[in-house]
């Protein structure tokens, strides 16, 4: 499965479509179709996954527990019922789906993003805020486990 990393700034064109960086696209390759699912992410993102991971995720979506709770039902329907197989042009352009960009707010200035087993598309400055809660949650994880820097 390809591990996914970094932040690239990056712009919607005019038909929707946005560069995914070429070391994305590379590690996209190495998990064999060079496709992606596109769909709405938990933070207000547009979320990117290959093939095998986004049938993985729908096979612990299945699992019977899951479906068991509203909130599981209603996570699997939102997760798939929206989601779209798409893949990059010659140019490394990937069309995003229009009712996608326009639900959550994304503009022409957004922030590709690699995590993990995934890639987000978030406009720029809600990534900004995004990224910084996150850091200031990461400290204060880090302060819990290890206690505050100077400490004995």
């Amino acid at each position: 499965m390809p591990l996914f990393s970094g932040e690239y700034p990056s712009t919607v064109d005019d038909k929707n479509r946005v560069i995914i960086p070429a070391k994305m696209r590379q590690a996209a390759a190495s998990d064999g179709e060079f496709g992606y699912y596109v769909t709405r992410g938990i933070d207000d993102c547009i979320e990117i996954q290959t093939a095998p991971r986004f049938e993985q995720t729908g096979a612990a979506a299945a699992d019977e527990k899951v479906r068991q709770t509203m909130a599981g039902r209603m996570l699997e329907r939102a997760k798939f019922s929206r989601a779209e197989f798409a893949k990059c042009d010659k140019q490394g352009r990937l069309l995003l789906p229009a009712r996608l960009t326009e639900a959550l707010g994304i503009g022409r200035n957004v922030v590709i993003v690699g995590v993990n087993d995934r890639i987000e598309v978030w406009d720029a400055p809600r990534w900004e805020k995004a990224i910084k809660e996150a850091e200031d949650q990461l400290k204060q994880g880090a302060e819990k486990i290890y206690g505050k820097h100077g400490e004995a």
